[in-house]
């Protein structure tokens, strides 16, 4: 048994060390990065303390207080993690302040986790257990949730970023199931650790996740807040007149739509969305092929039929993008829907 403890102590303490060099990493190299990384360190420090705390409490008795204070970090993965999702591969506004308020429980907690008796058993600290695991699960799960929606996160080329998303739920689970004492409370170190070796590794090979991508227009003088006002107005003019369901739609009939520079209108999109014309237009007829595929009353259309009345010339190139924005075929998505 102490063997067993051992190893379990050893591996556990890598993932630790490795969580904690790749938060410092992401840290010292920010300016580098893309926003969403703040978040990412944010999350790799949280869990790093929360495992480190188990392991060391194998082998030496930490006081109550102590321990609880490191149970309050769980309060900041959930909403790190939901942070993360939301920036990943974005280039949209600056992080907002008011994002901070998703943090505002872990405060709260932490100033006042004096008075939580770490027991496990008493009502309060069975109360404040299961709180932070159904708080990781929502934020979790609300973070797939917008993944699934975001039209710039196609699964098929960022499997990394779903994988991960998905191995935070098993976390969740783990913790679930531990805390209804279904099983005991070891190994969750281990899994801690071979997950960030995995999806450091991985990671390694994604370089868009530790640098900012080369843009277009880097070298433009127009801001962020010009950009960010002008694709405004053409996103709420697709959206109210649905133009992108012209299969002839181009980049200069929408410029004279809405009467501003087809070279401006290219850039704006470039900027916020990291996207050109084309990607973005194509990702609003995939969403609207995805709407009248999983609406009863288009159900005796044909898949093909569906392509053409979103705004696609070609079932091919329906097929390549359906597939490559949402990892499934269009067929396949009907029948799930």
């Amino acid at each position: 048994m102490e063997g067993t403890v051992l190893i379990e102590f050893f591996i556990g303490s890598i993932g630790v060390i490795l969580g904690l060099f790749f938060s410092i990493f992401l840290w010292v190299d920010r300016k580098n990065q893309p926003q969403s990384n703040l978040f990412l360190i944010i999350y790799l420090i949280a869990f790093s303390l929360r495992v480190g705390k188990s392991l060391f409490h194998y082998k030496y008795m930490l006081p109550a207080t102590f321990r609880t204070y490191l149970i309050c970090t769980l309060f900041c993965i959930g909403p790190a993690i939901f942070l993360f999702s939301k920036k990943y591969k974005s280039d949209g506004p600056e992080i907002d302040r008011k994002e901070a308020l998703h943090f505002a429980p872990f405060l709260l907690l932490l100033f006042s986790a004096w008075i939580i008796p770490n027991d496990g058993t008493s009502p309060i600290f069975v109360w404040f257990y299961n709180t932070t695991i159904l708080h990781m699960l929502f934020y979790m799960v609300w973070s797939i949730f917008i993944s699934y929606r975001r039209k710039d996160i196609p699964i098929r080329e960022n499997k990394w970023f779903y994988c991960f998303l998905y191995a935070n739920i098993l976390f969740v689970l783990i913790y679930f199931l531990i805390s209804e004492l279904i099983i005991p409370y070891n190994g969750i170190s281990i899994l801690f650790s071979s997950m960030i070796l995995v999806c450091g590794i991985w990671a390694l090979n994604e370089p868009s996740l530790f640098r900012l991508p080369i843009k277009k227009y880097h070298k433009s003088n127009v801001s962020q807040a010009s950009a960010i006002a002008l694709w405004t107005q053409v996103d709420n003019f697709l959206k109210e007149n649905k133009s992108f369901l012209n299969p002839d739609l181009t980049l200069t009939s929408l410029a004279d739509q809405i009467v501003q520079p087809s070279k401006a209108i290219s850039q704006a999109i470039n900027q916020v969305k990291g996207q050109n014309f084309s990607q973005y237009i194509t990702g609003y007829r995939i969403e609207e092929a995805q709407r009248r595929l999983s609406d009863p009353n288009h159900h005796h259309l044909t898949i093909a039929s569906i392509a053409y009345d979103s705004g696609f010339n070609s079932l091919s190139a329906f097929n390549t993008n359906f597939k490559k924005l949402t990892g499934q075929t269009p067929k396949q998505f009907r029948d799930s829907a």
